[in-house]
């Protein structure tokens, strides 16, 4: 089976029956039911004297809440939309209000410009509107996204030829005086000063 070939519904219906029946198991104790789906590897940790040894120390193995409640939302590569109005004339009777306007267009920018990260959970109290954005307004959107892969993202090779490995130093010894991991132009490096100082880029 190929699991990442599947797509996440055909994942959730696969490990969704598997899950159900663990937390089932392990409230009512019951070892044979409860490692059913273990995989061989598995089964050689979790032999039923430590797992029945677990049961018996730890109530939250056996009060498991059979009810599944989702806890958030994991976003990637969020943006701000924004609808700009080009050439218009302000509504003066109503405040903040646009009348004849010409053109608009969509500004989009980062959401947490300052994060080194694009990936972000969010908790479920967070959102308050889910919808469907229009089918143009998702063409910009890719737009954009594949405007900023293309220019502000870089490959980087490691070249092996020119990449050192230290060894750590053994248990209770202290670590090289020198030791150091660099970057370069051409790739990741890890070494010490007192290789040899061609053998990697700094």
């Amino acid at each position: 089976m190929e699991l990442l070939d599947k797509s996440d519904q055909e994942i959730k219906e696969i490990a969704q029956p598997i899950w159900d029946n663990l937390v089932k198991c392990s409230n009512i104790k019951d070892y044979g039911g409860f490692t059913k789906d273990f995989s061989s590897q598995m089964l050689y940790g979790a032999n039923e004297v430590e797992l029945v040894k677990q049961w018996a120390n730890n109530k939250i193995l056996t009060s498991l809440c059979e009810k599944q409640e989702f806890l958030g939302y994991r976003v990637k590569d969020p943006y701000v939309a924004n609808l700009v109005w080009e050439d218009y004339e302000k509504d003066a009777t109503i405040d903040g209000a646009v009348g004849n306007a010409t053109e608009a267009r969509v500004d989009f920018k980062y959401w947490a410009p300052l994060s080194d990260s694009r990936e972000y959970d969010f908790v479920k109290e967070y959102v308050r509107v889910i919808y469907e954005p229009s089918p143009s307004t998702l063409e910009l959107y890719f737009a954009v996204l594949a405007h900023h892969q293309e220019n502000f993202t870089k490959e980087v090779t490691v070249d092996t030829a020119k990449t050192v490995v230290t060894m750590l130093p053994e248990e209770g010894a202290g670590a090289p005086p020198n030791a150091q991991i660099g970057a370069g132009a051409e790739g990741i490096s890890m070494g010490n000063e007192s290789a040899d100082p061609n053998a990697f880029d700094s």
